[in-house]
């Protein structure tokens, strides 16, 4: 196979053209449809919407085998009509969006083939996607949102530091959760795929674990992982999350900390859980704080 064929996509979506770009650069929307395989979701994405801005979207298989960050860089910006990028791996993707009579979208997706899987495969893959965003947008996108917390922190400590106490559980054992809340038993595997396990025990002795698994991990830049609480039965849980934590420099010894949470699933009997979430989490990371302050 020619490593350098370009594969083109071309597809109408029954959508105004101003929605279906929002829909293709906007995480909220990404994380709904932007997958190829059945079974595989899309926990997070991270968009930074200019010209040398970069995305980050990150896929997990069923199993949690083949878990995966697709990434790139922003080369050509003309909203609504026209998206261009190279993917991290160099390879050009082009996106043209065209208005259609009836208020609908030509897609005209183009991009270069890699050498590994075979051009129908690849084709048959980023196509799915496609449909994926029609289905999306013929759903209808004004549902109510499942809730979402970003906090942002200015630390005075070194960028490494800060993100030290995340991922050592030592660390993270001192002051993870709400006040008058401890942590027996904490575990983090630093990887893409691995596993997270944290346990909480509230002031009354009752233990509230969380499991998860990671989803992107750069060393002192980027930590995202997925969390399941409150197990009613093997593998199914009431509520469940995906947690960013990305660390930047703000100047000398100080860092810029930025945590954002979403809920992805959450039943009627979350309902405390959810309505808890901002306060756990800035109490949580006022004893990061000063954690860290302690450390600096």
């Amino acid at each position: 196979m020619n490593a350098a064929a370009t594969i083109l996509i071309e597809r109408e979506i029954d959508a105004p053209r101003s929605l279906v770009f929002e829909a293709w650069t906007d995480p909220k929307h990404l994380v709904h449809w932007y997958y190829a395989s059945e079974g595989w979701t899309t926990p997070f994405a991270d968009v930074d919407l200019r010209v040398g801005g970069k995305f980050r979207i990150g896929f997990a298989s069923p199993d949690g085998v083949y878990d995966f960050v697709f990434s790139g860089m922003f080369t050509e910006i003309v909203a609504p009509a026209r998206l261009a990028y190279t993917i991290d791996d160099g390879r050009a993707v082009t996106l043209d969006l065209t208005e259609v009579a009836g208020n609908r979208t030509h897609v005209h997706l183009e991009f270069v083939a890699e050498g590994t899987f075979p051009i129908e495969q690849q084709s048959e893959g980023w196509g799915t996607q496609v449909t994926h965003l029609a289905e999306y947008l013929a759903a209808g996108i004004d549902r109510l949102p499942l809730p979402e917390v970003t906090f942002t922190r200015v630390l005075n400590a070194p960028r490494d530091v800060a993100f030290r106490a995340w991922t050592d559980m030592k660390q993270l054992s001192q002051w993870w959760g709400p006040e008058m809340f401890s942590v027996p038993r904490a575990t983090l595997d630093p990887r893409i795929g691995g596993t997270v396990f944290i346990e909480m025990e509230g002031p009354d002795g009752k233990l509230y674990p969380m499991t998860g698994r990671v989803m992107d991990y750069v060393e002192n830049e980027r930590l995202v992982y997925t969390g399941r609480i409150m197990e009613t039965s093997a593998g199914v849980f009431e509520m469940e999350t995906v947690t960013s934590v990305i660390v930047t420099d703000d100047g000398p010894g100080r860092t810029k900390l930025v945590v954002r949470a979403r809920v992805t699933k959450a039943t009627d009997k979350a309902a405390f859980a959810l309505a808890g979430m901002e306060e756990g989490y800035r109490q949580m990371l006022e004893k990061f704080a000063r954690h860290i302050a302690g450390r600096a």
